[in-house]
């Protein structure tokens, strides 16, 4: 995990389901590879407060801190079944993953719900609150946050409830009210890297 083994993941040229080729970064080395990198955050350098449309469409770069885009991960659970891991690395180097089964993004109807199966890992269930919730943005609030958005709070688009228990698109920022980090099932700690990817589930 780390800028040291990234930068010689190989990239690929993708066609999703009714979907648009479109350049991909994999993740070869962990867990016996084969898994579509959609969100990267190593610096901090790249804004992850943005509306709708640039979640949709994705934004950032392969080369560094980025998001793929809702309707590409829609394009792409939609038919096939895949399973999602989240690396991440805590402030002071523990270095932490959580797995989920039956990772399904909806369409944009459906305000991109996710949907995960049951946990198993090393970080700490902290996505367990975030399934079957919608994805937010500043300017499309579908979270269960009585009179407040939990994307202009934290400074972030997420699959929120109220607010959040992990939550790795938010302000790059450790303050009194946002943390960019991971709920491991006691507390929010804080996070100093973050790789999101999915792997498609080969059926025998």
């Amino acid at each position: 995990m780390g800028d040291d083994v990234t930068k010689n993941y190989p990239r690929y040229v993708i066609m999703s389901h009714d979907g648009p080729k479109r350049q991909i970064l994999c993740d070869t080395h962990t867990d016996g590879g084969g898994w579509i990198i959609f969100q990267r955050r190593t610096t901090g350098d790249v804004d992850f407060y943005r509306d709708w449309t640039s979640y949709r469409e994705g934004f950032g770069s392969l080369t560094g801190d980025f998001w793929m885009g809702n309707e590409a991960l829609f394009n792409l659970t939609d038919k096939d079944p895949y399973e999602l891991r989240i690396d991440v690395r805590m402030k002071g180097g523990q270095e932490v993953f959580a797995r989920y089964p039956n990772f399904r993004i909806e369409d944009e109807s459906n305000k991109y719900r996710l949907q995960i199966g049951s946990y198993t890992g090393t970080a700490g269930d902290g996505l367990k609150v975030h399934n079957k919730m919608f994805f937010t943005t500043f300017d499309r609030d579908n979270d269960e946050a009585s009179g407040s958005s939990c994307a202009v709070i934290h400074h972030g688009g997420w699959w929120y409830k109220n607010c959040h228990h992990a939550e790795l698109n938010i302000e790059w920022a450790v303050t009194e009210t946002k943390i960019y980090g991971w709920y491991d099932g006691s507390a929010h700690r804080p996070v100093s890297f973050s790789e999101m990817k999915m792997r498609r589930i080969q059926l025998v």
